[in-house]
């Protein structure tokens, strides 16, 4: 350990970590605060906001997260970041403050008047299909009666055939083809009873998603019957799964029955069972697709060697590059680095070939080998010139590089990305978190304090917040 990583780690211990996650918190809602309240700026103080309250409810402080809705200017905003806390809360385990939360939500949903009112508590009720399905079932309630004063029948009918999907997703198949069937669009009626066959199909309940495809196209029942397939395969109906498969005989192509039985095994985390199922598909593609999905659940068990056993008979050409990524970083955690690039240097497309290049390179600087993951820093930066921003591509990788470099503790690395793009908030947030995750702490929140007021200095705060919580985690 030089002195460097020595005086950084002594300082570390000297700080609380509840406390300078609460510090950041707070001059990110102060720097979000900050910036003018203008439609234009909106989205730029609700991303800060939003991020600031589910840091307080990651630490357990309900009410701060509460409060900080308060500066948000459109209730929708509101709504869903007190959604956002609710379900925080209750993968916590907190059912109370999920309560409150979604109170909270409910209320302002309901004072939200007629412009706002529909969509805020669709927020909620969705939300509340897992948190709280009375409550949701209630929210429906209210949410049908406001859709159908609606005026403008595009709204009526889109608002209505959503409450109706919720409804059935909630558990009341009747009151969601009631509500169904007073969609006025032919159009809208038909999406909705798709979306309750969904809802319903998803649960596993075979009754109540072929009684809502009774008199719908039989090319349109598809994909519901084939959720319906994964998820009696999923909670170990088997023989309710084969039978839906039998129906699906005739209206699907090659073996996507098949396939869907596997996938539902491969999420019960029965994956010897899906490979022995995936032998006896007849389409090649398929039985490829479902090695693949196995493979991905053994590497996210860190389960390397099976993964690579499974993968055998699926041509490298065929494999698909999110799998390609995520084996590489796999590989570079097992400090497996010189295989874990021939992985990455093998994806053809070259914004998956850098996401998992930056992998690597994050995972070298974990095990202290800087020196290797700077060279592999320049691999994937030089990947990325080539990679085309159409779509925004190059802009994330660049934010997610400024964090790598950061990692690294190569700051001036992490600058220049952040200036090259076109995002240099979402840069500073990633360089922040990357930064304090690493222990760096309060010289994150000086650093931050010199960068330009408002949404750069508010997001590189939020993602200091965020490394800290990620560091306690570790823990």
């Amino acid at each position: 350990m030089n002195i460097l990583e020595t005086v950084l780690l002594a300082a570390a211990l000297l700080q609380d970590p509840a406390a300078e996650i609460r510090r950041c918190l707070s001059e990110a809602r102060q720097a979000a605060e900050a910036i003018p309240s203008a439609p234009a700026n909106e989205p730029a103080r609700y991303t800060i906001l939003s991020r600031v309250a589910q840091g307080y409810a990651d630490i357990g402080d309900v009410d701060q997260a509460l409060q900080t809705t308060a500066a948000l200017a459109l209730p929708t905003y509101r709504t869903q970041v007190q959604v956002q806390v609710a379900r925080t809360r209750k993968q916590k385990g907190d059912a109370a403050g999920a309560t409150r939360s979604l109170q909270a939500a409910t209320d302002e949903a309901l004072k939200g008047g007629p412009e706002f009112a529909t969509s805020c508590l669709l927020d909620v009720a969705q939300a509340c299909v897992e948190l709280d399905p009375a409550r949701a079932l209630e929210m429906c309630r209210k949410g049908v009666e406001l859709a159908s004063a609606e005026k403008l029948p595009q709204r009526k009918s889109l608002g209505l055939g959503r409450f109706a999907s919720i409804q059935a997703a909630a558990g009341d198949l009747e009151a969601a083809l009631t509500t169904e069937a007073s969609v006025p669009d032919p159009g809208y009626r038909k999406q909705a009873r798709l979306m309750i066959a969904t809802a319903r199909a998803k649960a596993g309940d075979a009754k109540g998603t072929l009684r809502t495809l009774e008199g719908v196209e039989e090319r349109m029942a598809l994909a519901p019957l084939l959720m319906l397939v994964a998820s009696q395969a999923q909670a170990g109906d088997i023989e309710g799964s084969r039978q839906t498969r039998e129906k699906l005989k005739g209206l699907s192509q090659g073996s996507m029955g098949e396939a869907a039985f596997c996938r539902g095994r491969v999420d019960a985390g029965d994956l010897q069972g899906a490979l022995a199922a995936a032998a006896a598909i007849e389409s090649e593609p398929q039985r490829q697709e479902v090695r693949m999905l196995v493979a991905e659940a053994q590497l996210k068990a860190k389960d390397l060697k099976g993964a690579l056993e499974t993968l055998a008979p699926v041509p490298p050409a065929s494999r698909n590059p999110g799998l390609l990524r995520n084996l590489a970083r796999v590989q570079a955690d097992a400090k497996q680095v010189a295989e874990a690039q021939k992985t990455a240097r093998s994806i053809r497309d070259p914004f998956h070939r850098t996401w998992a290049l930056i992998g690597i390179a994050s995972a070298q600087g974990e095990g202290k080998d800087r020196a290797g993951a700077a060279l592999t820093l320049e691999e994937a930066r030089t990947s990325a010139e080539a990679v085309l921003d159409q779509t925004g591509n190059r802009t994330t990788l660049l934010v997610h590089l400024a964090g790598a470099y950061a990692g690294v503790q190569d700051l001036a690395g992490a600058t220049a990305m952040m200036k090259a793009s076109s995002t240099p908030a979402a840069a500073a947030q990633e360089i922040a978190r990357a930064r304090a995750r690493a222990g760096e702490g309060a010289a994150v929140r000086t650093w931050a304090a010199g960068l330009e007021a408002g949404a750069i200095r508010g997001s590189a705060l939020i993602g200091a917040a965020e490394g800290w919580i990620e560091r306690r985690d570790r823990k």
